[in-house]
Formats: C-alpha cells, sequence, structure tokens
C-alpha cells in the first residue's frame, strides 16, 4: 500500500466484529473479532518496533 492510504473501520456489535477498510475505495477489507484485532494489534506493534530499530 501506499503511505498515505485512507483508512477507516465499522463496529458490528451484534457480531462482536470491527470491519477495517483500507484504500481509496476499500479495496482491502477485514473483518475480525475483538481477540484477534489485539492480536494484531501486537503483531503491528511488534513490527513498528523491529522497522524502527533497523
Amino acid at each position: 500500500m501506499e503511505d498515505e492510504v485512507p483508512m477507516r473501520y465499522e463496529i458490528d456489535r451484534l457480531n462482536d466484529l470491527v470491519i477495517l477498510y483500507c484504500g481509496r475505495n476499500s479495496e482491502y477489507v477485514l473483518s475480525i473479532g475483538r481477540e484477534n484485532l489485539a492480536a494484531l494489534i501486537g503483531l503491528g506493534t511488534k513490527a513498528i518496533e523491529e522497522l524502527a530499530a533497523a
């Protein structure tokens, strides 16, 4: 993805999901539950730390 990619999210409270949209026309869509979202954020945080250390 490009540096400045539009991103947004929606909450599906009924199914306890978050839907993440990325791209100018929401080309990328990820539906993810609460626990997996936390794991994804943790993984992303580790990746950011590793990039900062390089």
